[in-house]
């Protein structure tokens, strides 16, 4: 039997813009059929993530 794993998985993700250190250390693992919602104030890094 083959195992198969519908997910998207991200570990320790930094981006960088400049001098600026806009996510750092952010790790999420998004399963498939799941309904996942990304929340937080404006400027949090929650487009920054999804891009």
């Amino acid at each position: 039997m083959t195992a198969q794993f519908d997910r998207v998985e991200v570990k320790g993700l930094v981006k960088v813009y400049g001098a600026t250190r806009a996510l750092v250390g952010v790790s999420a693992r998004f399963d498939a059929e799941a309904v996942t919602v990304i929340e937080g104030p404006n400027g949090s890094g929650k487009s920054t993530l999804l891009n």
